[in-house]
């Protein structure tokens, strides 16, 4: 049978990255302002908080050697802040003062990577996401970004053992399990894949792309109440989704459901007119 689902499930990628172990509690145990800094869902206010601490740091971060981890996260922060917002240039010059503050903030040089994937740099992305690895061996959301680069490439063997590497060092990180079980559905390993995203959701039951991913995978196994089943699971989870809709109006049908097919597509296209044309130049009727 040829593939008529084409996703790829990149959690931690340049929307949602996670945060290193190494730096994630650097600025956690300090002032309301490096909280701000850290953790205000306003991209603008946490710039600004970030700012304010860089331009005087001594009231708001430890004296002594934990000084550079502390001010090497403010930077990272700020980056993070930028890229979000959209300013990669500017979150690329706070990237690059953090990574020279701290050679071993693995963080760092994760953001990095990601906003050279977004501006299509893939070759300095993989030497940041290396590099990530080498700062810190610990670091689960390195090997996992990295294995998301793979993933991209369809380097699928070096995918699978960053992933392995990423669950190995944190036996928890749902995502990780989740990124796996995609890569071994789009190599056909479909039990493998159902073993994996099962574990996923089981660490995480508020993965919708868990549930999506292992809608697919029965849809290739030929299950397709299971495979709907799972679809409803992630479109009630991530209601917006409308890549999701798309695969569950290509499952509905396969089905028998045409009705529920041309709502689902009806609905897909409603969020995102683009959907159904990119994914008709992947997908072929099997």
């Amino acid at each position: 049978m040829r593939r008529w689902f084409g996703l790829f499930i990149l959690l931690g990628g340049i929307a949602v990255t996670g945060t290193a172990p190494a730096q994630d509690t650097e600025l956690s145990r300090f002032d309301d302002l490096t909280r701000q800094c850290r953790r205000n869902p306003d991209l603008g206010e946490a710039i600004r908080a970030c700012g304010t601490i860089l331009k005087n740091p001594g009231p708001h971060l430890p004296a002594g050697r934990a000084r550079t981890a502390a001010l090497s996260a403010v930077y990272t922060d700020r980056g993070r802040a930028y890229m979000r917002s959209g300013d990669y240039d500017a979150a690329l010059a706070d990237l690059d003062s953090a990574i020279a503050t701290d050679p071993k903030n693995s963080r760092a040089f994760n953001l990095r990577g990601d906003i050279f994937i977004a501006k299509g740099d893939s070759a300095r992305a993989l030497q940041d996401y290396d590099g990530a690895v080498a700062a810190n061996p610990r670091d689960w959301e390195a090997f996992n970004q990295r294995g998301n680069y793979y993933l991209r490439l369809g380097r699928t063997e070096e995918a699978i053992a960053d992933y392995d590497k990423a669950i190995l060092t944190k036996p928890s990180f749902a995502s990780g399990y989740a990124n796996r079980a995609e890569v071994y559905r789009l190599r056909g390993q479909f039990d493998k894949s159902l073993a994996d995203f099962d574990r996923a959701i089981r660490l995480n039951p508020k993965i919708a792309a868990a549930y999506h991913g292992r809608g697919l995978t029965y849809a290739a196994k030929g299950d397709f109440t299971r495979a709907i089943r799972d679809l409803d699971e992630a479109i009630n989870i991530a209601p917006k989704d409308a890549l999701a809709l798309y695969h569950r109006s290509l499952v509905k049908q396969k089905s028998g459901d045409a009705a529920g097919a041309a709502a689902d597509l009806t609905a897909s296209r409603d969020i995102d007119p683009s959907v159904a044309e990119q994914m008709a130049k992947l997908a072929t009727a099997p």
